[in-house]
């Protein structure tokens, strides 16, 4: 029930684009249907920057909170992840499909355990763990590197725009107008 922008709920869409690419994955015929199995690919291929988002932004966060265990562990998950697709990648270029087939179930157990353990004890231990300030921050750092949805999440917290007529909220204006001259007089 996290609202649209959190990191965590788009971690959770990202999930189920990724169940939706490993599914399409397992069911093209890469001999039979080479173009679309290798746009799929491509596609899942934008994990990297999940990957990213979370080494570069979740992971520090946890760290500073004392939890060193997801950036030893997870980060070379990660690595072994990256590795599996830069050798099927190598054998898709190759039309290596035996080598493809064979390395794709690898690639894909690999991930669908990475998800197992974010959906159990990276985000849940993240939620108790991180402020809404800590996910605010990190929501804007995630601009930088990008998400492999199609459409952009939306802004962490959600921009409301108010109308300066119905805008009641005092400012603290930097500004002040006592002891000054003007020059018109």
């Amino acid at each position: 029930n996290l609202p649209d922008g959190h990191p965590v709920n788009t971690y959770f869409q990202e999930n189920d684009l990724i169940h939706k690419l490993l599914k399409e994955l397992r069911e093209t015929n890469i001999e039979t249907e080479f173009q679309k199995f290798y746009n799929i690919f491509n596609h899942l291929q934008t994990i990297e920057k999940r990957f990213t988002r979370k080494e570069n932004q979740l992971f520090p966060f946890l760290e500073k909170k004392g939890w060193h265990g997801p950036s030893k562990g997870m980060w070379s998950f990660h690595d072994t992840l990256r590795e599996e697709m830069r050798i099927i990648r190598k054998n898709i270029e190759s039309r290596n499909y035996e080598n493809v087939n064979q390395d794709l179930n690898y690639l894909i157990d690999g991930i669908y355990n990475l998800m197992k353990v974010e959906e159990t004890v990276l985000f849940p231990n993240s939620l108790d763990l991180l402020s809404d300030e800590d996910w605010i921050t990190m929501r804007k750092g995630e601009e930088e590197i990008g998400w492999m949805l199609d459409v952009n999440p939306p802004p962490y917290p959600k921009e409301e725009y108010i109308h300066p007529s119905v805008d009641y909220i005092a400012k603290d204006l930097s500004f002040s107008i006592e002891n000054k001259e003007h020059y018109d007089e």
